[in-house]
């Protein structure tokens, strides 16, 4: 029982640590259509 919880564990450690979500930009819309928007204000050229 005590190794079932274990592996229990760590495996809902393991999906917590892998599923980070990466707030660097964001997606912006408008008329033109979409484009990128990196978190300092700056477009990426490539």
């Amino acid at each position: 029982m005590k190794k079932k919880l274990l592996v229990l564990g760590l495996s809902m450690a393991g999906v917590l640590m892998l599923s980070n979500t990466a707030f660097a930009g964001e997606w912006k819309r408008n008329n033109v259509g979409w484009w990128y928007q990196e978190s300092t204000g700056a477009y990426p050229t490539r």
